[in-house]
This record gives structure tokens, C-alpha cells and sequence, in this order.
């Protein structure tokens, strides 16, 4: 008797488990994952740049102020991120968490778009209970960082020198 309540009682535990799906706050590699799948469910009808919540405090704060130097025309970044394209069709994303630390993971992205194969590398951090993109690294060119810090300095040297 004892032993079918302990029985039945792990089975309940590991069904429990298995129901509580990983989320964007979930911590390790398993929150990170599901966090980078979600994000690439929906890549497909966000604009690059129009879902804040996905990218962490400092590169919100890099791409605000590329939009206000930039007065609501295009600035440094001519793609979505996400994707290193301007449209889809018969998008797909595998997702692979290879690295992770207790704050930080970094993910590799296989996406297929309009049937060309590329790959991406993104850093996430775990910021506010929180798994966000701390930069995409496209196979060729800056990082989506390096790209919004050397435009956003850029405009204000020149600025500066027309003062």
C-alpha cells in the first residue's frame, strides 16, 4: 500500500513537472531555449525592432537612441535582426542553446528563409528574471551592437563638429 501511494505520488510529481513548460523566466539552459523559440515563433509578424521586451536594458537603451538621432528615418540597422533579413517567406528557425552560465547563454540560429541557409549567433542574458538578447552576430559584418554604437557615435561626432 505504501509503496503504490509513493508510486503513484512520483507520478504525479513528474507529470506536474513535465506541465510546467519552460518560460522566458525560467533560469538555465531550458528557460533560454524556450525564451529564443518564442521570440522566432512570431519573428515572422513583429518589425525588427518593435518588440522591446525582447532585447535587454542596454541594447533597448543603444536602439532608442538610434531611433532619436535617426528622427524616425532608418538607422543602423537596414534588417531585422532577428533574421538578418527585410522579408520572409517559408521562414524556419531551429534554435540550439550551446552555452550557458547562470546569467548568460549563447545560442546558435539556423533559420531558412526564401531558401537560403544562414546561421546567427545570439548572446542572451537572464536581466530582471528574464532571458533577453544582448546581441545577434550575423556571419558577416558588426554585431547588431557594434552596428547601433559605431552609427549612434557617428551621428553625434558629427554633430558635435557642425556646433
Amino acid at each position: 500500500m505504501i509503496a503504490r501511494s509513493l508510486l503513484l505520488s512520483a507520478l504525479l510529481l513528474t507529470a506536474a513537472t513535465a506541465s510546467r513548460a519552460a518560460d522566458e523566466s525560467t533560469t538555465g539552459p531550458a528557460g533560454a531555449q524556450a525564451f529564443l523559440e518564442q521570440v522566432y515563433q512570431t519573428v515572422e509578424q513583429i518589425p525588427p525592432l518593435g518588440e522591446p521586451a525582447i532585447y535587454d536594458l542596454s541594447l533597448r537603451r543603444l536602439l532608442d537612441e538610434d531611433a532619436r538621432l535617426n528622427e524616425g528615418f532608418l538607422g543602423a540597422l537596414e534588417a531585422n535582426p532577428l533574421c538578418d533579413c527585410q522579408d520572409t517567406e517559408n521562414f524556419h528557425a531551429v534554435v540550439k542553446v550551446a552555452r550557458w552560465k547562470t546569467t548568460t547563454a549563447i545560442a546558435h540560429v539556423q533559420i531558412e528563409n526564401f531558401g537560403r541557409r544562414e546561421e546567427l549567433t545570439i548572446n542572451l542574458v537572464f536581466e530582471q528574471g528574464h532571458w533577453r538578447i544582448d546581441d545577434i552576430i550575423p556571419p558577416r559584418g558588426p554585431t547588431m551592437r557594434k552596428a547601433l554604437e559605431k552609427s549612434n557615435n557617428r551621428i553625434h561626432h558629427e554633430r558635435r563638429l557642425k556646433d
